[in-house]
């Protein structure tokens, strides 16, 4: 037996088996807090600004920059994440978050650099478009969005209200504090000590052998019956039971300490006096495994009273409740934020909200919808009055046209001579172009596009725009594959431009019904086979016979008005034993009748491409559209590893 390995006989609970499981889970609970506190990189309750980057010419990137920038946009990988979220990341998801900002930061700063202003053509025209797409998210933040949270929060309460006595309620655990008297000492192994003279001379008591504990017990495990079938070490501590006679002045002691505390006694003076200091300490008991009757005085205790001294193989127990056990059920606005709506009803109240804001906006700020055009059946049909840019509504500074309408119909999936009148006309006032020049309107009239306070929306519109114009330029950098780096993509990728076997076909055919008896349908084949045999002969090696007879005597609805031309095909399209039937034809040739699922055929083979690699000619536009794909997967990343060199960008992050 090795030396650390603890002699088989040695009881396997620790000196307190109400403590034990609980200091054993507070030291988890204790660890596994640590370990999520230390991941957050930065310190949410830090007020001081810490320098996350550094680049050329003096470029400084702080916390206090990140969460400005997060108060307009998000990361593309972290768009659904809170502004506080982000900030709390772990360390390294929070440096691929700052790397995706700094990407943009250093673009922008790159536009810069290279000439570029928010009055540049170019810039301007980007912060035109994305004004009214600004005023949509400022108008739907501000008024929309209370709406929807107020109707959904009826449909929460609803649930919480329905839920609570069991999703919301929670139990506050009892809270005792134990004072505990053992009955084990330490003993130090002497020379030519065994097991059975400790258990005699130190313990009193032959039997006390199976209790022996080492020191150490958290290190040595114990095995339950048996004698120990090594001999003690001389010079180890040992934890073993005091003598009977020990015991008895133990209990006693522990009855006139129960009667102290009972009177009025100072629990944790009187628990220092008794050399147990450490029982002051509160805790919630673990009643799995514990003896019944400590699991009993526990769940008798009442608020602050005193449990008689109760007396356990390990010694005298006396424990006195701190706190009850209690139930508390949470307030709807604690968790509200962890009910779901379900999709349906969120959808309605979306749908809902938008009608209402839409048909309030409508009548503030009129349209002119030309219904005498959305009346005709067929805008192409129109006589010339209806044109791409024939506009159908207008307003103030909003022209909507006959192309945006057909283009709106087509993501829809529907047509114009699809709809009625009504329906185009209904359409028209629904508009997502409608619906946003609506509340652009609104928006301006709201001051959202003058208010100083919303000012950082736009000008973060404008360095958008620069990083857009930088992103372009540097993409610009990269150059399409050559003729040559093709042939070397297409060379080594082999498996991605192969072909399998392919057949040109004509088919004459017979059918047969599958539902006869075995022998009837046997009948039938083999005379639809005499049949094809008879049409065989008549065919040349002019394909011009076979496709007569086709027409006259196939029964293939599908292939029959084109003289049985079944076009080009993989070989086995109708499965191993059509292919086997055709594998041995010649170009030209027509096979001999044959049974193939419910039919009989005649097949004539045309022309037959094995399989194998494509040639490069025949397939150079899939050779670039895969190597172009290949290429995006690390465009993106070759693109930032570039500019973070240009601008000997300094991550003060770690990676890892």
């Amino acid at each position: 037996m090795a030396q650390d390995q603890f002699p088989q006989g040695f009881p396997t609970t620790s000196m307190s088996p109400v403590l034990d499981a609980v200091e054993q889970t507070a030291q988890i609970s204790t660890a596994l807090e640590k370990r999520e506190a230390s991941r957050s990189f930065l310190d949410p309750s830090s007020t001081t600004p810490v320098v996350l980057a550094t680049w050329k010419n003096g470029g400084v990137f702080t916390s206090d920059d990140m969460k400005r920038t997060l108060k307009t946009r998000r990361p593309k990988d972290f768009a659904d994440k809170s502004a506080d979220t982000i900030m709390s990341l772990p360390r390294a998801t929070f440096r691929k978050a700052l790397e995706q900002i700094l990407m943009t930061r250093l673009l922008t700063q790159m536009a810069k650099d290279e000439g570029f202003t928010s009055a540049s053509i170019e810039v301007k025209d980007y912060i035109a478009a994305q004004r009214s797409n600004i005023l949509n998210t400022l108008y739907y933040n501000r008024k929309l969005l209370p709406t929807v949270n107020a109707a959904e929060d009826t449909i929460r309460r609803k649930i919480y209200e329905e839920s609570k006595g069991k999703a919301y309620t929670y139990r506050d655990p009892l809270r005792i504090k134990e004072i505990w008297l053992p009955y084990v000492q330490t003993y130090k192994v002497a020379k030519g000590d065994t097991w059975t003279s400790i258990a005699e001379n130190v313990c009193g008591d032959p039997k006390a052998v199976k209790q022996f504990l080492r020191d150490d017990f958290v290190r040595y495990l114990r095995v339950p019956e048996g004698l120990p079938s090594a001999a003690p070490r001389e010079g180890e501590s040992l934890i073993v039971p005091i003598k009977p006679d020990a015991q008895k002045q133990v209990a006693a002691k522990g009855k006139k300490l129960v009667a102290d505390l009972k009177a009025g006694g100072d629990w944790s003076k009187l628990a220092a006096e008794a050399g147990n200091e450490a029982a002051t300490d509160t805790f919630t008991p673990e009643f799995n495994g514990i003896e019944p009757a400590l699991g009993a005085a526990i769940r008798n205790l009442q608020a602050k009273a005193i449990s008689d001294a109760i007396e356990t193989s390990s010694g005298i127990h006396i424990f006195m409740a701190e706190s009850l056990e209690t139930s508390r059920t949470m307030s709807f606005d604690e968790v509200k934020e962890t009910i779901s709506v379900p999709d349906d009803e969120s959808v309605k109240i979306r749908e809902k909200t938008r009608n209402d804001v839409l048909k309030g906006l409508q009548s503030k700020y009129p349209i002119n919808i030309n219904e005498a055009l959305l009346r005709i059946p067929d805008y192409q049909d129109s006589g010339g009055q209806i044109q791409p840019d024939t506009v159908l509504a207008e307003g103030e500074g909003l022209k909507y046209t006959a192309l945006d309408f057909v283009n709106e119909l087509s993501t829809e999936e529907k047509t114009w001579k699809q709809l009625t009148p009504e329906e185009r006309i209904n359409h028209i006032k629904m508009s997502p172009i409608i619906l946003k020049w609506l509340v652009v309107r609104e928006a301006e009239s709201l001051g959202y596009a003058t208010d100083p306070k919303d000012a950082e929306y736009f000008e973060d519109s404008a360095d958008e725009a620069l990083s857009v114009l930088a992103y372009q330029r540097l993409m610009g950098r990269f150059q399409d594959a050559n003729e040559s780096e093709l042939r070397e993509y297409w060379q080594a990728n082999p498996l991605k431009f192969t072909q399998p076997e392919r057949v040109r076909l004509h088919e004459i055919t017979k059918r047969v019904n599958l539902n006869l008896a075995a022998s009837e349908l046997a009948k039938q084949v083999e005379k639809a086979k005499k049949d094809l045999m008879a049409v065989r002969d008549k065919i040349t090696t002019d394909i011009a016979t076979f496709e007569a007879q086709a027409r006259l005597e196939s029964q293939a609805l599908s292939t029959r008005s084109r003289g049985g031309d079944l076009g080009e095909r993989i070989a086995d399209f109708r499965g191993d034993d059509f292919r086997k039937e055709i594998s041995e034809l010649k170009v030209g040739e027509v096979s001999k009748p044959f049974k193939n699922g419910n039919e009989v055929m005649l097949i004539r083979l045309d022309s037959r491409e094995t399989s194998g690699p494509v040639p490069f000619d025949k397939c150079r536009s899939e050779v670039q559209q895969a190597w172009r794909k290949q290429r995006a997967a690390t465009l993106e990343q070759d693109a930032r590893a570039m500019l973070f060199r240009d601008y000997m960008l300094d991550i003060k992050v770690p990676a890892q």
